[in-house]
């Protein structure tokens, strides 16, 4: 699970839970971790100073497989809607949620690539 800090060492810009810097180039890149990766929860106060819509963009770009909303489920049609605006607008990277798609489905088959 990915929190809402900032690394500014790596990423100054964006939080952990959406840095592509972070997700893709550091723990999926460098570190070659192939299992799934979940953000905190959206619904925070950190997420609002960067905007909603772009979080839940920028973190499936990133490669992050889920995205928690724990404690206001009415967010989750909110996040529905920003990925699908955000897919119909070609700002989704389709590589990226095809790749998640086989981590999720190789989890949900039990057959996660072991670390």
């Amino acid at each position: 699970m990915l929190g809402h800090v900032t690394v500014t060492s790596i990423d100054p810009d964006n939080p952990a839970s959406h840095s592509r810097r972070i997700v893709h180039d550091l723990i999926r890149g460098a570190w070659n971790y192939r299992g799934v990766i979940i953000t905190d929860d959206l619904v925070m106060g950190a997420i609002y100073h960067h905007g909603f819509c772009k979080a839940v963009v920028d973190s499936l770009n990133a490669g992050v497989d889920l995205l928690l909303i724990a404690y206001d489920g009415q967010q989750y049609y909110r996040a529905m809607a920003c990925a699908l605006d955000g897919l119909h607008r070609g700002r989704i990277d389709r590589a990226m949620l095809e790749d998640s798609t086989r981590r999720l489905e190789s989890v949900r088959l039990g057959r996660q690539t072991r670390l």
